[in-house]
């Protein structure tokens, strides 16, 4: 196998990256961190995939920005060009896989759920890993007894990893593939398993051989009804398309009736309009709202200027014409009121009753002070009975003046007695209280009249206003009974206008959606293709023919689908459908191969019985084929001093010269260990993989080697190459491709 290109879509660090490699010797050179290692395990990825176990890998592979990792990559195999694909998107539990194998001739997609190395190299991942790549971490460990350990192991089992004393446990473990110890499982089971398979396979093959006769016969025969009912469907069809023709004259005839309906409407709302309309006015249902709202408001000012005279009317037959008493109760009013006036009248007569009582004293005190002063002179006693006779004087005007004033009072109150107005001053009040109310209400209702009367006038004036917009002056009488008869005449043209109006929208928007429905036809062209036997089919007819190409229609549909469903079962069982034939040479190869895996798997238990036996014999023996293989390029990176290698019991490995000259192990040098390693890393490639051999990884092989180790083990690659290998050395220095450029050594640079 052959590497010839590499596609990165994104893989690790890298992303967008192409790769075209020789089928020789290739040089792949950058400095640290710049993807060298990458490149090496992208081809890993490309043939096998990334680990189901162990994260490192992953983190290493699947990018940072798109969180996936994938790629293509060409190679040639056998002769064939083949391209994989494979990509790998991470998801939060652990990621979803795909790869794909596809001839690159003809774009075939091949070889489907197999993984591309296993498949073209035969070998699982691990033994690719340590037979096809020496990587950076190995050769580090070149020189020391890891070095030793590991040419040891490759001398006895072609496995630099593992020792003679494994290899009894391998063989059985690969026994143990074929047939489980239980006896149940393995190889040989699972063959058996298939066998059983292949026989159920072979019996299913021939009832579908039964099957699909079945249904071939039957799709014969349905064609045939199909066929049938088909030319029933289209005749229906054809004369239902001539009773549609034949409905779409009638619509046409429908529009012209239309059209002389509208042009009726039209007319009738011409006559209707100039036999109501008295002025230029357009009334509205607006306007008669407000002719029966300004009647309404006329009638309520009528009947509230009547309802205002009938009240004055009422107070003033009420009213009483005993102005005295109405005076009188002013009076009283004016005066604080009944009880001040009797209480007034009342203190009068009782200073009139004292300044009498005062009189009587005064008089009678000077007279008998007069009697009582006999010692006394004459002028004093004189003079006493003066002052007495003044003093009474005095209280006496006092009595008089107090009882005119009474008499005035009752005078003026026009009550001849003071006890009449004790009596009755409270019964004068109230009447000129009465009085004054009812002054006071027919005030207030002579306010209303007038109010009222302006209430009405205004009214009438709008209603007036408002009856000369639809009647002529002389017409428009401003009467409530005027407006309302008004309104209602106007209203009885708006509906009947309206009516008329809507009818009108209709037959427009019918006889509009018709012209525009009907605008694709031609009418004459129509009535030509229509026969005189479907104008004379009546309405039954026409509904039986519409259902009789339902039901063709329905019967059509139900065999069409199940033609269908038996064409699908027939393309699944034909594509399905196994060769019994076919199938009975597969089990006769099964056997076969069974057969050979039972002497197989004999001939490993008698294998691991022979070398349990000879265990310890074998700690000598060397692989012959191996050792020579290694010896031959070990002779030409010493440029002959080196030809053969050897090892003793102990697997020690021992390098001999010409001359006799031999040089054990623990004797050579760090470089020469180190060329005895690669050599026979190259020469187990060589043995494990025979002919067709896979590309040689070399991540950083030859970084502790001198410059001219370094040229040896080039010329030694450039040799191999030349022989059909195909190497990927991969090196941050340039001393690499300076050697090979300066020998002349066919390479290809790669710079990363």
């Amino acid at each position: 196998m052959k590497i010839l290109e590499l596609n990165i879509y994104e893989f690790g660090g890298l992303k967008d990256r192409t790769l075209s490699l020789s089928r020789g010797l290739n040089l792949i050179e950058g400095e640290n961190e710049a993807g060298k290692s990458t490149v090496w395990l992208f081809i890993k990825f490309m043939l096998y995939g990334l680990p189901k176990k162990g994260q490192e890998e992953r983190i290493r592979s699947v990018s940072r920005d798109g969180h996936c990792a994938k790629g293509s990559m060409r190679v040639l195999h056998d002769g064939e060009e083949y391209l994989i694909e494979r990509s790998f998107v991470e998801s939060a539990r652990s990621g979803s896989e795909r790869v794909r194998i596809l001839r690159c001739r003809d774009g075939a997609d091949l070889y489907e759920g197999k993984n591309p190395g296993e498949w073209m190299l035969g070998v699982p991942k691990e033994v690719f890993e340590t037979s096809c790549g020496i990587g950076q971490a190995q050769s580090t460990a070149l020189g020391g007894k890891k070095s030793m350990d590991a040419i040891r192991n490759l001398l006895s089992s072609a496995d630099e990893g593992v020792d003679i004393s494994k290899i009894i446990e391998k063989l059985d473990r690969v026994r143990v593939t074929y047939r489980h110890k239980v006896g149940k499982g393995g190889r040989l089971s699972q063959m058996g398993e298939e066998y059983a398979r292949l026989s159920a396979q072979h019996k299913t093959a021939l009832e579908t051989q039964g099957r699909l006769a079945t249904l071939r016969g039957r799709l014969a025969s349905d064609e045939v009804r199909i066929e049938e009912l088909r030319r029933q469907q289209k005749e229906l069809n054809d004369l239902l398309t001539q009773i549609g023709f034949y409905q779409i004259l009638q619509r046409f005839d429908r529009l012209e009736g239309d059209r002389e309906e509208l042009r009726g409407v039209e007319e009738a709302r011409e006559r209707l309009k100039k036999e109501a309309l008295r002025t230029d006015f357009l009334p509205t249902f607006s306007h008669v709202a407000t002719l029966q709202t300004l009647a309404g408001q006329v009638e309520q000012a009528e009947e509230r200027l009547i309802s205002e005279r009938e009240r004055k009317e009422g107070l003033v037959k009420t009213n009483q014409t005993d102005d005295a008493g109405i005076q009188t109760g002013k009076r009283i009013v004016e005066l604080g009121g009944a009880d001040a006036v009797t209480g007034m009248i009342r203190g009068k007569k009782k200073a009139r009753t004292g300044f009498a009582v005062g009189c009587g004293l005064s008089v009678g005190l000077g007279a008998l002070l007069f009697f009582l002063l006999p010692v006394a002179s004459l002028p004093i006693r004189l003079g006493a009975l003066c002052g007495g006779a003044a003093l009474g004087i005095l209280f006496l005007v006092l009595c008089l003046g107090a009882g005119k004033k009474v008499g005035a009072l009752l005078k003026e109150l026009g009550i001849s007695s003071a006890e009449k107005l004790e009596t009755s001053a409270e019964a004068y009040k109230r009447a000129y209280q009465d009085h004054e109310a009812r002054q006071k209400s027919l005030a207030d209702v002579e306010a209303g009249i007038l109010l009222s009367k302006s209430y009405l006038d205004e009214s009438l004036t709008r209603l007036t206003k408002a009856l000369v917009m639809t009647l002529p002056r002389e017409e428009a009488a401003a009467t409530a009974e005027r407006g309302r008869a008004e309104a209602l005449r106007l209203d009885e043209y708006l509906k009947e206008d309206q009516a008329l109006s809507r009818r009108l929208e209709l037959l427009l928007e019918r006889i509009q959606g018709e012209e525009k429905a009907l605008a694709g036809y031609d009418a004459e062209s129509l009535r030509k293709q229509v026969s005189p036997g479907v104008r004379e089919m009546n309405a039954s007819e026409i509904e039986r023919a519409e259902l009789t190409r339902k039901n063709v229609g329905s019967r059509l549909e139900a065999l069409e689908k199940s033609q269908r469903d038996r064409r699908i079962e027939e393309i699944s069982l034909s594509a399905n459908a196994r060769d019994p034939l076919s199938l009975a040479d597969e089990m006769a190869t099964l056997e076969e191969k069974r057969r050979r895996a039972e002497a197989y798997n004999d001939s490993l238990e008698l294998a691991i019985q022979s070398l349990e036996q000879a265990a310890d014999a074998m700690s000598g023996s060397i692989t012959p084929a191996l050792s020579e293989a290694a010896g031959a390029m070990m002779g030409q990176v010493s440029r002959g001093k080196y030809g053969e290698l050897r090892t003793g019991n102990e697997l020690n490995p021992t390098l001999f010269g010409t001359g006799g000259l031999s040089v054990p192990g623990e004797l050579m040098s760090g470089g020469t260990k180190d060329a005895a390693y690669l050599c026979l890393r190259i020469a187990l490639m060589t043995q494990v993989f025979g002919g067709d051999l896979p590309p040689l990884m070399m991540d950083e092989s030859l970084c502790q080697m001198d410059d001219g180790r370094v040229e040896q083990m080039l010329e030694l690659l450039s040799t191999l190459c030349g022989d059909g290998l195909q190497c990927l050395l991969f090196t941050c220095h340039k001393r690499e491709s300076e050697i090979a450029a300066r020998r002349g050594f066919h390479h290809q640079r790669i710079a990363l």
